[in-house]
């Protein structure tokens, strides 16, 4: 076992949205802050093939997502307006 931090939490919630477009929630992405403080630690080789399972949606826990996206986006369901969204 390993303990890892709220903020490892929540920033391994944004890492893992942001690099894999999954939205997790924190007792979900909890195995990723632990896998990344391994990594740090020097644990595993380059080599060495590492699972996650993420088990929990975001959707459970909305708050701490909102920590750490900095902002929350409102769109009418149109795509001109999803695409606009994302050139900024």
């Amino acid at each position: 076992m390993i303990a890892v931090s709220d903020h490892q939490i929540l920033e391994s919630i944004k890492l893992l949205a942001e690099t894999e477009g999954i939205f997790g929630e924190p007792s979900g992405v909890a195995c990723l802050a632990g896998l990344r403080r391994l990594l740090d630690d020097g644990y595993f080789h380059s080599n060495d093939t590492v699972v996650l399972i993420i088990t929990g949606n975001g959707l459970k826990d909305v708050e701490n997502a909102f920590k750490v996206s900095g902002r929350v986006i409102t769109l009418e369901p149109n795509l001109e307006e999803v695409l606009e969204a994302l050139e900024h």
